[in-house]
């Protein structure tokens, strides 16, 4: 039965990289800006990069809160 067990986390984890990953490509690739906030303080957590782009920004030397701006 553990090993049962084991074998379904294992699977499940699977599944869940695969599902992160196909979310990533579409974040990444949309044509829109996008913005993810945490639900509780509003703080801007990540945007895609059409959103810094269209904000005058680069990830690579701005934060995500500098993005939004």
């Amino acid at each position: 039965m553990r090993v049962n067990a084991e074998l379904e986390r294992a699977a499940a984890a699977a599944a869940l990289r695969a599902s992160e990953a196909n979310y990533r490509e579409i974040f990444e690739a949309s044509e829109d800006s996008i913005f993810v906030h945490d639900w509780e303080t509003g703080a801007i957590v990540d945007v895609n990069p059409r959103a810094c782009e269209t904000y005058g920004y680069t990830r690579e030397n701005s934060s995500v809160s500098a993005c939004a701006t």
